[in-house]
């Protein structure tokens, strides 16, 4: 069997997954004590859970702008379909190869007849979108963090600066199509499944953007909630959190080999956030934040599982009539 690019660089995320998370458990072993030292409260159990409230709602905001996507392409379908097909394929992200949940999302889609070259473009399209979001508040942290004593003083955004951020992520996403669709002509077709990808509708890309901006803003204000009641820690703003988080989770997402982006972004949180708290308060963060997803996930789970159920006597009740 020859070897390709694409084992090359499979081989390269599985080698770097693993020193990540080398790097992060290592990072557990050495501050221990004081992780489980750490003394439980009826507030803190009350953030804990408002924390994973909030990671369940990023969830449920990522089904909804999926579910513009697909409208878009001229699929309409109930919403609680699409947060039942949104919600039960997460799980698979805890799947080595970071790709199962994506499969297991065009499967029960095909359950509900949403033809699977439009689940492909759709979450294709997705992909582009959360990605340029997520750079370009990544992009605003790199900025903000080029020096450590850049930490004690961070550079006050504007409106004007702000809307400009807006729009060029807008801009991304079609941008990238069409490069894509014009100069990629034979990787698009055959990774969509037969067809170029299509352009999204300004409303749809103003509201996609919008609900993935969102889903970072609300990761941000987790850290914030997390670093501030349960470890006592007076932080920054909620907005800096989410660009701080965005560059972890581009570089969870792009990593092959990860489960969920496992050791990755634990690495570049503690990396990122230790020049300000501390290491001991930022690797106990990132092991908390790493818990409330997960638990997340699987009350999602528990959510979409339920959707079904419902969805499911729904249709007995249909044909019994």
């Amino acid at each position: 069997m020859s070897i390709t690019k694409r084992h090359v660089y499979n081989l390269f995320g599985w080698i770097l997954s693993l020193i990540a998370m080398a790097y992060f458990f290592g990072a557990v072993s050495d501050y221990y004590s004081s992780i489980s030292d750490f003394q439980w409260n009826m507030l803190k159990v009350t953030v804990m859970l408002v924390s994973i409230g909030i990671f369940v709602v990023t969830s449920i905001i990522s089904g909804l702008a999926w579910s513009l996507l697909l409208k878009d392409q001229n699929i309409s379908i109930k919403h609680s379909y699409i947060q039942e097909i949104f919600l039960l394929s997460q799980v698979g992200k805890y799947i080595p190869g970071n790709v199962a949940h994506h499969i297991g999302r065009v499967y029960l889609a095909k359950q509900y007849k949403i033809p699977v070259i439009n689940s492909i473009n759709s979450m294709l399209i997705e992909t582009v979108w959360i990605i340029a979001i997520g750079a370009s508040l990544a992009v605003f942290a790199l900025i903000n963090m080029v020096d450590i004593e850049i930490f004690e003083k961070y550079v006050h955004l504007d409106i004007y600066l702000l809307m400009m951020m807006a729009f060029c992520a807008l801009l991304i996403p079609w941008i990238t199509i069409f490069i894509a669709n014009n100069y990629l002509p034979t990787l698009v077709i055959r990774v969509s499944g037969g067809s170029k990808l299509p352009m999204p509708k300004l409303s749809t890309a103003i509201f996609v953007s919008m609900l993935y901006l969102s889903v970072f803003i609300f990761m941000g204000l987790v850290i914030k909630l997390q670093f501030t009641y349960l470890f006592d820690v007076a932080s920054n703003s909620i907005f800096l959190f989410a660009c701080i988080f965005s560059i972890s989770w581009i570089a969870g997402f792009l990593v092959p080999g990860a489960p969920a982006g496992l050791g990755i972004r634990e690495t570049l949180l503690i990396l990122m956030l230790s020049p300000l708290y501390g290491p001991t308060a930022a690797v106990s963060l990132t092991v908390f934040l790493r818990v409330t997803t997960v638990i997340g996930d699987g009350v999602a789970f528990v959510i979409g599982t339920v959707l079904k159920i419902i969805v499911n006597k729904r249709q007995m009740l249909d044909c019994n009539e």
